[in-house]
């Protein structure tokens, strides 16, 4: 696969470490859901997701959902992500897999979308909304672009029990301009206050089992050895990843068994 060549990170001062973050996932062709496949295919059952759904996915990565649910369903599919990197890597994917004429990727904002009102049968999202700053204006535009009749769901983050202030600190340095990770009844007071109906939320522990399992199946066993040895060779020629695996590393090991996902969906509106 020929992607088109990004500024070296190495060159770019100052990098935050969620720029980094995603970076790194643009650079080696993936994008990391908490709850794995499984959510995605929870999610998907609670859309209501057919072969005639017309689906938009916010913050789509390197679209790896996108192409799944290509496949699987026969859907319709736009993916946006506000990197423009990731969204070169989704195209040519999609391109490798003879998926074009199912799935299109654009450059754009979660907050300020780019489509007419009533659009899309489904809007989804999975592990983007810590990232994003304004919440309420992203579910707002969301349903904007949400039929009559459709669905709003995501995916995220949530702290299953409370971790230490100091271990919640040093995750949110992933997530800055964005709220973080947060309790579930955040995320279902912001489902609810989109004025949806029946809506529906779910929390989960994490399964580590699981979610490795989930993500060997999303990308296949040759690709995730390639991510390994790409990442690998990194340690020693990158220093921008030297710099985020120290930070990572000084996350308490701990802080895991405190955090799971939560999976929320609403029904838009008839009359909206």
């Amino acid at each position: 696969m020929n992607l088109s060549k990004a500024q070296p990170l190495s060159d770019i001062p100052d990098k935050s470490l969620d720029d980094l973050y995603f970076e790194f996932q643009a650079d080696l062709g993936m994008t990391k859901h908490i709850g794995a496949i499984k959510a995605t295919d929870e999610l998907l059952r609670l859309c209501h997701v057919d072969e005639h759904s017309k689906i938009l996915d916010v913050g789509c990565g390197a679209g790896l959902t996108d192409r799944y649910m290509a496949q699987k369903y026969g859907v319709n599919v736009v993916g946006i992500d506000i990197r423009p990197h990731m969204i070169r890597c989704a195209r040519q994917y999609a391109k490798d897999a003879h998926l074009t004429s199912q799935v299109r990727f654009e450059v754009a904002d979660a907050q300020v979308l780019p489509f007419d009102d009533n659009s899309f049968d489904i809007v989804m999202c999975e592990s983007v909304l810590a990232f994003v700053p304004d919440q309420p204006k992203a579910l707002q535009e969301w349903v904007r672009v949400a039929k009559p009749g459709g669905y709003i769901g995501f995916t995220e983050a949530v702290w299953i029990t409370l971790p230490p202030a100091k271990a919640r600190a040093g995750m949110d340095q992933y997530t800055s301009g964005g709220s973080g990770v947060q309790a579930s009844e955040k995320w279902e007071a912001l489902i609810q206050q989109a004025g949806l109906h029946d809506v529906v939320c779910r929390k989960y522990a994490v399964n580590m089992l699981e979610e490795a399992g989930g993500q060997m199946k999303r990308v296949g066993c040759s690709r995730m050895l390639g991510m390994g040895g790409k990442a690998i060779k990194w340690l020693f020629t990158n220093p921008d990843y030297r710099r985020f695996m120290k930070n990572a590393n000084q996350l308490p090991k701990s802080l895991i068994k405190h955090m799971g996902y939560g999976i929320y969906v609403g029904q838009v509106p008839l009359n909206k």
